[in-house]
């Protein structure tokens, strides 16, 4: 779930979108997914600013967890070796060309084990487009949370 959180600025209002149900001033700056310009719904590419920090720490879960995510290694042991990519579950079903905004990143799969080493993440992948924002596999989430949720 998504939070929206109002930020008073001088005379301007912002809005954080964030994992965490928090006041602002309690949440890491990595929980701040980024910056919507108003508080409509739904919020369009458009009226958003990732934060680099938030995306950043999304690719280290991701590299940390993906490895150990039930999804990931059936797809590992299906596949034996290649690339594995790591796409964004709000494109529900990827049959063909996954669009490169949805594709977070991949690793290298040797002998059915996805190696953790290789994990490159993808300089086009979106945590908004028009299909909403970023959905995590459920392990991935999950193990994002609870570092997100560590104390400091």
């Amino acid at each position: 779930m998504l939070y929206l959180l109002e930020i008073q600025e001088e005379d301007k209002v912002s809005y954080a979108v964030s994992l965490v149900p928090s006041d602002i001033r309690d949440i890491p700056s990595e929980g701040i997914i980024g910056r919507a310009k108003t508080a409509k719904n739904p919020i369009l590419p458009g009226e958003f600013t990732p934060n680099p920090e938030f995306l950043k720490f999304l690719h280290n879960c991701v590299e940390r967890f993906g490895p150990l995510s039930p999804n990931l290694k059936k797809e590992a042991a299906r596949q034996v070796n290649g690339l594995i990519y790591v796409i964004d579950a709000r494109n529900r079903t990827p049959i063909g060309d996954v669009p490169p905004e949805d594709i977070i990143g991949a690793f290298e799969v040797r002998g059915s084990q996805v190696h953790p080493e290789t994990y490159r993440a993808n300089p086009n992948y979106r945590l908004l487009t028009l299909k909403g924002f970023f959905i995590l596999d459920k392990f991935i989430e999950e193990k994002l949370l609870e570092a997100l949720n560590k104390p400091a």
